[in-house]
This record gives C-alpha cells, structure tokens and sequence, in this order.
C-alpha cells in the first residue's frame, strides 16, 4: 500500500486531472463535426465521474487522506465542471450540447466569488479554512448530471434539472459566502 502523498486516492485523482484535457479536445473535435467521437467525451466525463467517487472512497476506506488530496480533489472537479459548463455555453454547432448562458454565468461566478472571498479572507486572517460542505458536494453531483445529461442528448426534464443544479448552486455559494464571513469575523 503507498502512502503519504503518492498513495492510491490521490493517484486516481491526478488521473481524473489529466482527464480535463482529453475531455476539453474530444468534445472540440466533436463540435468540429467528428460525430463518429460522440462517446469519446461521454466515456471521459464518465469515467471522471467514477474516479471522484472512488478517490474520495479509497481516501477514507484506506485512511490515505492527504492535504494534497484535500486541495487536488476538488480542483479537479472545478477544472472539468467549468471547462464543461464553459464549452458547453459556448458551443454552437451541437445543440444537443449547448446550456443556456444563465446557467453557465451562475457556475462559473459561484466558483469566482468563492474564490475571491478565499484570498479576501487569506488577506484578512492569514489563514483560510474551506472544507467541502454537503451543500457544495449536493452541488457537484447535480452539475456534474447537468453535463452528463447534455453528453448522453438526455432531454427528458432537463430544464428541472437545470433549476435544480442552479439551486444548489445559489444555495451553496450563499454557504460559502456566509462561513467567509463568519471567518472574518473570529478575532
């Protein structure tokens, strides 16, 4: 068994990171119209799908919990989120693909107030303490079946789905955006 910072978990996380990239040219190529690629970027989301539950299993299955993996998990999922939800509010020649810009402007300024509010904090108190909550992980699940829907050309209540990801969305960038606060408040 490895351990430290080259154990399992974290592995499986530094594949699901060079996913992003394989997943970013198979569905240009796909919007180029290589439609004979149209499981490439499904397999890939798939698979990353798979490996974020596995990595975060085997973490704490395994005891192999890292802070590397603490900060290499989620920012691979922010990596595949947005490159996806940014493709697939800009693509135009594969409308079964495309999201609406309503949606795709909530993810992409959640994720930037976050992060923003993480180095005012830094800035503030020195120290930033952002530990996943259940509301953002409620969140990436249902952003993660708003992009696999689209890849699997699953119409059958999309637009339930996309207010239900938008909620979650909203509801957890308000969580985040109130525990900054509340850090910023600790004397």
């Amino acid at each position: 068994m490895m351990t430290g910072v080259l154990n399992i978990a974290n592995l499986i996380t530094f594949m699901r990171l060079l996913c992003v990239p394989f997943f970013i040219t198979s569905v240009l190529y796909l919007e180029a119209g290589r439609l004979y690629l149209h499981y490439v970027p499904l397999a890939i989301f798939a698979v990353a799908i798979v490996s974020d539950a596995l990595d975060g299993f085997l973490a704490r299955v395994l005891n192999q919990r890292t802070k590397l993996g603490a900060w290499l998990d989620p920012l691979a999922d922010k990596l595949l989120l947005i490159s996806s939800f940014v493709l697939f509010g800009a693509i135009s020649n594969m409308p079964q693909l495309k999201l609406p810009i309503w949606l795709v402007a909530l993810v992409i300024s959640r994720d930037i107030i976050i992060v923003l509010g993480a180095v005012f904090v830094h800035m503030f108190k020195g120290v930033v303490h952002l530990a996943p909550s259940y509301l953002g992980k409620i969140t990436t699940f249902f952003q993660m079946m708003v992009i696999l829907a689209r890849l699997a050309d699953i119409n059958y209540f999309k637009n339930e789905l996309w207010a239900v990801a938008a909620f979650f969305t909203l509801a957890s960038g308000l969580d985040y955006i109130l525990k900054g606060l509340k850090q910023l408040n600790v004397k």
